[in-house]
């Protein structure tokens, strides 16, 4: 959807069914979710969802240095060894 969505300017949820070959009624449900999450931006007097550049750059754009994908990597690998690293940095008073 982000994909889709990228430098598209502002789109009515039938329009970005449409682009993505999707049901409306999903789009119109994910659409207010991200804006609610501040990812996408809505605009309630044109009734329309906008992915501002700002926000491409860390969601969609594979070549920037502020894609947020890669992060969620980290907090898995961090989530998945957390005994590991709890044991690694657990205190142990002087004497």
């Amino acid at each position: 959807m982000y994909e889709a969505m990228k430098n598209a300017g502002p789109l009515k949820p039938a329009q970005l069914a449409q682009k993505t070959n999707t049901y409306v009624r999903y789009i119109q449900e994910w659409l207010n979710n991200q804006a609610a999450g501040g990812y996408i931006m809505y605009d309630p007097e044109t009734q329309t969802y906008e992915l501002p550049e700002e926000h491409s750059l860390v969601i969609t754009e594979k070549d920037s240095p502020f894609l947020l994908g890669p992060a969620y990597y980290a907090i898995n690998s961090l989530w998945k060894d957390k005994d590991k690293l709890a044991a690694a940095i657990k205190y142990f008073p002087p004497g």
